[in-house]
């Protein structure tokens, strides 16, 4: 353990004061997941709303399943977002870009949640 701090029995430190001091908590068991209602609320607002795109076209993009007119700008949102420039996204429909976007972003940020809550149990 950091700073020579001693585990106690039962208790886990919260974090550490000073070398050799730490303050400590009981472990508390996480919720399945303390976020999920809100969760299920943003994607029923990004995935059934009305818009430029039909539902079924945001849920297939939410799933990865691309058209391929957007499919380039859409892996790139997925993998590296920040790389996006106006050259990918010129000539398209915005409201088009702005759902989709949306859709693929949530999707992958959905795997990314289910992931991470899977890691801790």
């Amino acid at each position: 353990m950091a700073w020579g701090v001693r585990p106690r029995r039962g208790l886990t430190p919260l974090f550490l004061d000073s070398p050799g001091t730490a303050s400590y908590v009981r472990p508390v068991p996480l919720p399945a997941d303390p976020y999920d209602e809100a969760w299920q609320r943003v994607t029923e607002a990004v995935l059934e709303s009305q818009g430029a795109l039909k539902a079924y076209e945001r849920r297939a993009i939410a799933r990865g399943e691309d058209p391929p007119e957007l499919a380039a700008l859409l892996d790139k949102t997925r993998k590296h977002a920040y790389k996006i420039v106006d050259a990918d996204v010129e000539g398209l429909n915005v409201d088009v870009v702005f759902e989709a976007v949306l859709a693929a972003a949530l999707g992958e940020g959905d795997r990314r949640r289910r992931a991470a809550l899977k890691a801790i149990g």
